[in-house]
């Protein structure tokens, strides 16, 4: 038997302890039609979105952060990034896209080792949004340097990013 092909534990898969997680959780979510699960969530001041994913080894975290990249200088976000990601414990801190089209994320793939307890896969989606929420501040600083762009932190209207996004 190899490592990723252990029995189930606790009678149910890891995509079905994840179900059960967020059942019993206290934010809102969706099981996606391709698989998967789309979860909401809010920080101190700003709206995210997990993707959240089982496969045979890992559970799959993609959280989109609400913040817009347009106006910003490339170099400064990409130092920001550098320097998060070497602060958070596990996962990282990614832009996406091209351009204008940028989007923030954060990452982070878990060797679930067929762990299907609901109780700890809650605890580690929690945790993502944790990490997401303590080290957001940073990012923000980025963009109150570029005061004309959108920004759903600071109050200056723009039509929220994650209701667009396709997950």
């Amino acid at each position: 038997m190899g490592l990723f092909k252990r029995e189930k534990k606790n009678g149910m898969s890891v995509n079905e302890g994840m179900a059960a997680a967020l059942a019993n959780g206290k934010r809102p979510f969706e099981i996606r039609e391709e698989g998967g699960f789309t979860v909401q969530g809010m920080g101190d001041d700003l709206p995210m979105l997990m993707e959240a994913e089982a496969d045979d080894a890992f559970i799959h975290y993609l959280i989109h952060l609400d913040i817009q990249t347009s106006g910003w200088r490339m170099e400064d976000l990409y130092m920001e990034l550098n320097r998060l990601n070497m602060r958070v414990p596990f996962g990282n801190f990614i832009v996406d896209g091209e351009a204008e089209e940028m989007e923030v994320l954060f990452r982070y793939d878990y060797p679930h080792l067929n762990n299907s307890d609901p109780k700890a896969i809650g605890d580690l989606t929690d945790l993502m949004f944790d990490i997401v929420d303590r080290h957001d501040g940073d990012l923000k600083k980025l963009a109150e340097a570029v005061p004309d762009v959108p920004d759903s932190m600071y109050g200056r209207d723009k039509p929220s990013g994650l209701a667009s996004v396709k997950c």
